[in-house]
């Protein structure tokens, strides 16, 4: 685990950091991850980030996305790597309509891409870095309406962003990548509970058959393998970072019992969770 990151410049809401070789994208360190839209921005060299089951390669003047559910981890850097990273919890980012709006229309777009990096133009790509140091010298300087502040310069690098990217004309392709936007924040908000398909289909309103034929055509992967994989990422944190019993975090992710919880892990991990504790310690 890198210690470098100042993870004291963390305040549950939004963080801005300029990064290198030596000091790198952790997100282990912060609880709430999962929960957070993460920008990375890169203006020198190259980085490769492990992403879900993908490794995704950044070079400068690189653009990246990364919805909330699934924290990145950076595997490895160029000796002249340089970027920004702007880390932003969910409800501080949806503080306005707006903003939640502009959001869903960037990760539709990303969506139906096929892809979570942009290349923007030169200028575009200096204009979003100018946003977010903006951002951070706000959060360096606060006053008393820094969170107005932020939201609205949040707000306008989204905009910015947005329009880097393909425009859609595909109403019904944008429908669609917006359930699957919606899916996403649904399984953040109640996937210690549900493990079940069925669950999240009537919360969108849509069947079970139509939700896994969404996420199978959008992202290659099932319904099932994104609410597992939530569920051991929230496990491997618990395991890493908390001293919970391996009892007590199968009855928060609630599983009938230890047994079965470990059966999951391990076919998920390919280890059991005493072993994965172990080797993390």
């Amino acid at each position: 685990m890198n210690s470098n990151w100042k993870y004291s410049d963390w305040n549950g809401k939004i963080a801005c950091q300029e990064m290198d070789k030596n000091l790198r994208l952790d997100t282990s360190q912060i609880s709430t991850s999962a929960n957070c839209f993460i920008f990375l921005l890169v203006d020198n060299g190259s980085c490769d980030f492990q992403f879900i089951r993908k490794r995704i390669h950044l070079s400068s003047g690189d653009v990246m996305v990364f919805p909330p559910t699934y924290p990145p981890r950076d595997t490895k850097t160029s000796e002249d790597y340089h970027a920004t990273c702007l880390i932003v919890q969910r409800d501080f980012a949806y503080t306005q309509v707006s903003v939640l709006k502009t959001y869903q229309l960037l990760i539709s777009t990303v969506v139906l891409e096929h892809s979570a990096k942009a290349t923007p133009t030169p200028e575009h790509f200096q204009m979003l870095k100018d946003a977010l140091l903006l951002i951070r010298r706000h959060m360096t300087n606060p006053h008393s309406m820094t969170d107005e502040a932020i939201t609205s310069l949040y707000m306008m690098f989204l905009y910015d962003l947005t329009v880097c990217l393909k425009t859609m004309d595909n109403r019904e392709a944008q429908r669609t990548s917006l359930l699957y936007v919606q899916f996403l924040e649904l399984l953040n908000l109640h996937f210690k509970e549900h493990h079940d398909i069925p669950f999240y289909a009537a919360k969108l309103g849509i069947s079970p058959r139509y939700l896994s034929m969404i996420i199978k055509k959008l992202t290659g992967d099932t319904v099932l393998h994104y609410i597992n994989e939530r569920i051991v990422m929230e496990a491997c944190w618990m395991l890493k970072s908390t001293d919970k019993s391996i009892l007590q975090i199968s009855e928060e992710l609630h599983f009938s019992d230890q047994a079965s919880f470990s059966k999951f892990f391990k076919r998920n991990r390919n280890k059991n969770p005493l072993q994965y504790r172990k080797e993390e310690y």
